[in-house]
């Protein structure tokens, strides 16, 4: 079944160029919060030491 004049090219294009986005922002987000959470587990160590020395 042929609708004239649908280019399918242009969605697989939007979704492609959406999924790229998506993957850097998830990226971007996960290198964030595993920062944040080595932060945290080094505060929590840091106060360990304190409290032991």
């Amino acid at each position: 079944m042929e609708i004239s004049g649908f280019n399918p090219n242009i969605f697989i294009v939007a979704d492609f160029c959406f999924w790229e986005k998506a993957k850097i922002i998830k990226l971007m987000l996960s290198l964030r919060g595993a920062i944040s959470l080595s932060f945290k587990i080094r505060l929590y160590y840091s106060g360990l030491l304190l409290e032991y020395y």
